[in-house]
C-alpha cells in the first residue's frame, strides 16, 4: 500500500515537473506575442533562438536550467562505436535538479514550423505545407515513438493557417499510414494562438506513450 502511495506521488511530482516546462514555453510564447518582434518568414532555429530570449529571464524562478539543441550521447557513442555526429539534438533541453532525485530531471522539446497552406516567403522561397506534415510526423513524433528523444514533447511554430485544421491535416497524414490509433485529440485551446493536443503510442520498448503536443501560432 506504501509503495502505490510513494509511485503515485511520484508520478504526480513528475507530471508536475512536465507541465512547468509546457507553461514555461507558453509563456514565452505569451511574451513574444506581446513584443511582436518575430517574423513568420524565419526559420524554427530562429523562433527558437527568439523564445530562448524570454526563456532566460522565466527560467529563474522556477530555478531551472535551459539550453538550446544539447545534444544526447549514448554509450555506443561514448565509447567510440559511433560518431557523435549521430547524436539526437532536440531543439531545448529544460533541466532541474529535485530533492527526490540524485540525477536531475530533464524534458526535451522538438521543434517543427507548420503550415496549413502553401505559401512563398519575403525572400521568394516555397513553404510547401504538406513537406512540413510529413517532417512533423516523420521527425518529430518517430523520434519520440523510437525512443531516440527522451521524456518530451513536441512544440508546433504555426507560421500559416488555423491550429484545428493543421492537426487535422497531420491526422490525415497518420490515417493515410493507418495509425489512426495515434490521432492527435485536443486538451485546450486558447483563441487559435496556442493549442495544446495529446496523442498516443507504442515505444519501440512496448511501452505507452502520451505525447504532448503544443502548436504555438507566430504570423499576425
Amino acid at each position: 500500500m506504501k509503495g502505490q502511495i510513494r509511485k503515485n506521488v511520484k508520478g504526480i511530482f513528475f507530471d508536475s515537473l512536465c507541465y512547468q516546462c509546457i507553461n514555461l514555453l507558453i509563456q514565452a510564447h505569451q511574451l513574444a506575442l506581446e513584443d511582436n518582434r518575430y517574423n513568420a518568414n524565419w526559420e524554427e532555429d530562429t523562433f527558437t533562438a527568439h523564445l530562448l530570449e524570454y526563456l532566460d529571464d522565466l527560467k529563474i524562478s522556477g530555478q531551472w536550467c535551459i539550453n538550446p539543441q544539447v545534444s544526447i550521447y549514448s554509450k555506443e557513442i561514448s565509447q567510440g562505436l559511433m560518431s557523435p555526429l549521430t547524436a539526437p539534438r532536440p531543439d531545448i533541453k529544460f533541466e532541474k535538479y529535485t530533492f527526490q532525485d540524485k540525477k536531475p530531471f530533464t524534458y526535451y522539446i522538438e521543434a517543427k514550423n507548420l503550415s496549413e497552406n502553401d505559401w512563398q516567403k519575403e525572400i521568394g522561397s516555397k513553404v510547401v505545407a504538406s513537406s512540413q506534415i510529413k517532417r512533423y510526423v516523420e521527425t518529430g513524433i518517430e523520434n519520440f515513438i523510437n525512443e531516440r528523444y527522451p521524456t518530451g514533447c513536441l512544440a508546433g511554430y504555426v507560421v500559416n493557417g488555423n491550429i484545428k485544421k493543421i492537426v487535422a491535416k497531420i491526422n490525415s497524414k497518420l490515417a493515410k499510414l493507418n495509425r489512426s490509433d495515434e490521432y492527435l485529440s485536443m486538451i485546450d485551446l486558447d483563441t487559435n494562438k496556442v493549442g495544446n493536443y495529446i496523442s498516443k503510442h507504442r515505444t519501440a520498448s512496448n511501452n505507452m506513450l502520451k505525447l504532448k503536443h503544443i502548436l504555438i501560432r507566430f504570423y499576425t
